[in-house]
Parts: C-alpha cells; structure tokens; sequence
C-alpha cells in the first residue's frame, strides 16, 4: 500500500474514523498502533515484524528504566 493509492486513502479514512468515534484515549492508541502494525505489514512484512519486535523491545526497556 503505498501513499499515493486510493486503498490508502480508504485506509486512512477508516483509521481516522475510528480513532475519532472512540471516547477512550488509551484505545486510540492501541488502534493506532494496530493500523501502524498492519500499514507495514502490507508493505513489507519482515519490516513489520522488525518494528514489532523494536517496539516490545523499547516498552521492556522503558519499563525496566521506570523501576
């Protein structure tokens, strides 16, 4: 899925959509999150799976730091 498709835009008004119809600021974010995850996933998988794996990394991290 590259930018300049409509099936981004698609995408892109669905995820804006719902990120703006749900009340709960914590759900927004995990949605964001979800729709970040699946937008490289349609790119480049071992893309996605490397900034998954960077994400858990850094949360573990952070976490680790707040103790």
């Amino acid at each position: 899925m590259l930018f300049c498709t409509q099936q981004y835009l698609v995408f892109f008004l669905i995820v804006f959509t719902v990120y703006w119809v749900l009340p709960w600021a914590r759900l927004r974010v995990w949605v964001l999150l979800g729709a970040s995850y699946f937008f490289y996933q349609s790119w480049n998988a071992e893309l996605a799976r490397i900034i998954f794996l960077t994400t858990v990394g850094d949360y573990l991290i952070a976490r680790g730091m707040d103790k």
